[in-house]
């Protein structure tokens, strides 16, 4: 038979011998969900133009966040995301390309996440996430991307890349999820 030691969660066999504590589950939170289905959801992230005229914008007809354009890079970073006290974080997202991204245009359409962002996309160290299929021309469920280990503990930032070449392309966002234990 088991019993419960006093007071605590210890379990003790009949043979007297301890086994592991119980450790409950832990939590599942929401650390950011936003759907970026008005302007002012899209205005609570940063959008930084390195290259080129196009910009991260709020699409009414599509309620998302939208970038078109040729020849530019233009990044479209959440706020700070507080993981201090969690052990482990994922990302989720819907996305879809206005026509299927070829092999060597994935690198035109990338995720990104850093720890020591602070406004400068060009000095902050940042981590390539993956978990898209560049063939999605209607709006698709990114895979439940985890975050790498060394940005757990603190803050980090996740950011949308969009780095084109010549010819335009349109990429649409929505529906970002970030939860953490």
């Amino acid at each position: 038979y088991e019993t419960v030691g006093k007071g605590a969660a210890y379990i003790w066999k009949s043979t007297n011998s301890l086994l592991a504590p119980s450790q409950p589950k832990p939590e599942e939170v929401t650390i950011l969900e936003e759907s970026l289905s008005t302007s002012a959801d899209i205005a609570k992230f940063n959008t930084t133009n390195v290259a080129g005229t196009a910009t991260w914008k709020y699409n009414r007809q599509g309620k998302c966040a939208q970038i078109s354009g040729a020849s530019s890079e233009s990044w479209f970073i959440t706020p700070a995301l507080d993981l201090a006290k969690m052990s482990e974080a994922t990302l989720n997202f819907k996305y879809k390309f206005s026509e299927v991204v070829s092999a060597d245009q994935n690198s035109q359409y990338t995720v990104w996440v850093s720890k020591d962002y602070n406004g400068d996309v060009k000095t902050a160290t940042w981590v390539e996430l993956k978990g898209m299929s560049y063939d999605a021309v209607e709006f698709t469920e990114s895979s439940t991307i985890t975050l790498p280990a060394e940005m757990i503990g603190g803050t980090c930032h996740i950011a949308w890349k969009f780095a084109t070449g010549e010819v335009s392309h349109t990429w649409s966002l929505k529906d970002i999820a970030v939860k953490a234990m």
